[in-house]
């Protein structure tokens, strides 16, 4: 499931040059087009933290589980931790995916 991000951005990324080549942008400018992405990406990645500590504590608050101090930690072994992680990724894979529709026009 979390593939499918990757082959999403990749794909975007392989082809961004040759798109902005068809446009006689200059390397300078094609290489500045790649900024908004890294900034997207910093700023994902602290998103997707925040929602992936969410999502923990909803699944353990399903499985009836209190939490933990930060200090001892759950017991992992007995944690339904895959449910914790691929919790919202339909939603968030369609989303990403719905966003590259538009620049593909």
């Amino acid at each position: 499931m979390h593939g499918s991000f990757y082959v999403v951005d990749y794909a975007f990324v392989t082809v961004l040059p040759d798109i902005f080549t068809g446009y006689d942008f200059n390397d300078l400018y094609i290489g500045l087009s790649y900024l908004p992405r890294g900034t997207g990406i910093i700023i994902g990645s602290y998103m997707t933290g925040k929602l992936m500590d969410h999502n923990y504590r909803m699944t353990a608050k399903d499985v009836g589980w209190a939490a933990a101090s930060k200090a001892t930690g759950d017991d992992l072994f007995r944690f339904p931790i895959e449910r914790a992680r691929t919790r919202c990724s339909c939603r968030i894979l369609v989303i990403s995916t719905a966003t590259m529709i538009p620049s593909s026009f």
